[in-house]
């Protein structure tokens, strides 16, 4: 019996030839019916001698030939695999089949004792290879920059700094005056938000933001104010599900201008963005961990058109709007026992927006006002956000994972409070919430308001 121990110094790959023995004389060596046995399902060995396949005879060195005996493809299919998970499987297939023996992959595998454990293995790495099914990189990216914006078009439309008698708007909490004939002002807010995409069948993820915005603006021209600021971003995304086994922190800034024309209690709000992001990916796999390290760029576009309607103390507000928001992820390698390769991506999402949204003003007796809000909104997707994923096994094939879809239609629900302690101080507080079928993200925003 002739043992090839794959967990040896072993070179060669599928269709080399490994020498396993020699001798000085013609002929010297002499195989009288050997059998070959190994350690690793997805190969056999086959004697070979004067480069000819054998099962007995003479020559002067004895060779085995590495072949392939079952592939990862055909180990998945057997499975009931996904497409996603069959692509994977190919592009592993092309690495077993050029790689050697001593590959990070086949010596992963052998070190277990059966068959049985060596399959369910492989299963379980070609799940870890996939790239994220839910896209949780790019609809995080996007998130994170929805607490930005939401943020910017509330102040924009008011921020609840309203005088209900009159329907004029205040300006939004964050402000500092600054003064002057355009009445400029500085301004800034922070929020955070949770965002959950739980699909049957495939990882979703789960998406902790953050994010900063401040600003400067003023009148421009009659009804007419507008600015300019920058902002912060950061998020932590986690896969969900069964086989859960990556993460990704996202880090950001950007500019921004916006406008907002109001001549009376009808309004047009819009604003423009330029983001810049890095990202720090893991992903765990033949028991270390892959790790990546790259960068992205966004962009962002927001409109909104409203009507106020005021009764006394209530001010209602139906508006509708488009919002617009491109993230390209720049192609990247990772670094680990078994990296991938993805190309660039380009993720877009157009959305139509439509809602209305109350307030009422309570009078304190102590002075100042209270100010709760309610809205509601549905969201339409006109673009198309689920791209397919592509790149290749380092060292192997190439693959095309589709990313699982979400609900083109969304419904949201708004509140906050606005305490105007006085003319000169104000606290604010909003929530902000969108569902889907299996993807909800929720936001919370604070802000203060200044004058001196």
């Amino acid at each position: 019996t002739i043992f090839a121990d794959v967990t040896g110094s072993l070179a060669a790959s599928v269709g080399e030839d490994i020498l396993v023995a020699s001798a000085t004389q013609e002929n010297g060596v002499t195989d009288h019916g050997a059998v070959v046995e190994d350690n690793i399902f997805l190969f056999y060995f086959e004697k070979v001698m004067n480069g000819s396949i054998v099962e007995t005879g003479s020559a002067d060195e004895l060779f085995l030939r590495v072949q392939i005996e079952e592939t990862a493809f055909d180990t998945a299919d057997d499975a009931a695999y996904t497409k996603n998970q069959l692509s994977i499987a190919d592009a592993l297939d092309v690495y077993l089949r050029t790689q050697p023996l001593s590959s990070p992959l086949v010596q992963w595998l052998a070190q277990f004792d059966t068959e049985e454990e060596q399959r369910e293995e492989l299963l379980k790495v070609i799940r870890d290879t996939l790239p994220e099914e839910g896209n949780g990189t790019g609809t995080a990216t996007m998130a994170s920059t929805d607490l930005i914006y939401d943020m910017i078009m509330d102040r924009l439309s008011g921020g609840g700094f309203t005088v209900a008698t009159s329907g004029e708007t205040g300006l939004a909490a964050g402000d500092a005056p600054l003064g002057g004939d355009g009445k400029w002002a500085i301004w800034g807010r922070a929020g955070a938000s949770r965002a959950q995409f739980t699909p049957g069948g495939v990882n979703g993820f789960d998406a902790d933001s953050w994010g900063l915005t401040v600003g400067i603006d003023g009148e421009v021209a009659p009804n007419t104010r507008a600015g300019f600021g920058g902002f912060y971003i950061a998020s932590d995304v986690e896969e969900n599900g069964a086989g859960a086994n990556a993460s990704n922190d996202i880090t950001g800034y950007g500019v921004t201008a916006y406008m907002s024309y109001r001549p009376g209690a009808w309004y047009v709000n819009g604003a423009l963005g330029y983001g810049m992001n890095e990202y720090d990916s893991r992903r765990l796999s033949l028991g270390g961990t892959n790790t990546a390290n790259y960068d992205g760029s966004q962009f962002v576009a927001r409109a909104e058109v409203g009507h106020m309607f005021t009764s006394g103390q209530w001010d209602i507000t139906p508006n509708a709007g488009l919002r617009y928001n491109r993230v390209d992820i720049d192609a990247y390698t990772e670094t680990g026992p078994l990296p991938i390769s993805v190309n660039g991506q380009t993720v877009d999402s157009l959305r139509a927006v439509a809602g209305v949204n109350a307030r009422y003003s309570f009078l304190l007796e102590e002075g100042g006002k209270l100010i709760p809000e309610f809205g509601v909104k549905v969201l339409g997707e006109l673009a198309d956000p689920d791209k397919a994923i592509t790149g290749n096994v380092a060292g192997g094939g190439a693959f095309a994972v589709q990313s699982v879809p979400r609900d083109d239609v969304s419904y949201g629900i708004g509140a906050g409070v606005t305490w105007e302690v006085s003319d000169r101080f104000s606290l604010r507080v909003t929530y902000d919430g969108e569902f889907q079928s299996d993807y909800d993200e929720q936001a919370l925003a604070a802000a203060f308001r200044f004058a001196f």
